[in-house]
């Protein structure tokens, strides 16, 4: 842990990633598991992602709902036999990367959800991207795409009203 963080708790997984440490019970799975995230580790979305995770982890006491976000299976990053199988146990293209799946703060449900969207500076939604943020407004979700902490930091800050 480091200064800012004091004697508040992260998650295994956040301490995990922070640090690049991968378990894996065979060999063989951790050096395929190596390899990806050594790859991963320099996109900009999957390190933007790694912040907002961490900075949720760390202001769960502050916005309790975080505690429920969760990445969705996809994809992206791996390979096609990987991807195949993951849809074929259910997961969509498209899917905002986090999602909290609970209303803000009861008394005024001016939300059902939080549904983030991480992009690098000059990324772009694909049409399974738009065509989910369409599909969860319509469901009263707030959808956002992020492009920086600081914007990930103001639609949580939105989402509890405090903006």
């Amino acid at each position: 842990m480091n200064k800012d963080q004091g004697n508040k708790k992260i998650s295994l997984t956040v301490y995990r990633h922070v640090n690049q440490i991968v378990h894996a019970s065979k060999p063989s799975q951790n050096r395929t598991v190596v390899q990806r995230i050594k790859g991963k580790r320099n996109q900009p979305e999957w390190i933007l992602q790694q912040q907002c995770v961490s900075w949720a982890e760390l202001h769960t006491e502050e916005y309790p709902y975080l505690n429920l976000m969760f990445h969705p299976a996809s994809g992206v990053g791996r390979t096609k036999t990987e991807a195949n199988e993951l849809r074929s146990a259910g997961a969509k293209k498209g899917v905002p990367r986090l999602i909290i799946p609970v209303p803000n703060k009861p008394a005024r449900k001016r939300y059902n959800g939080l549904a983030v969207e991480i992009k690098s500076p000059s990324g772009c939604l694909s049409s399974e991207q738009e065509d989910w943020q369409q599909h969860l407004k319509r469901h009263g979700y707030l959808c956002v795409v992020v492009r920086t902490l600081k914007e990930f930091i103001e639609a949580v800050k939105v989402f509890h009203h405090e903006i």
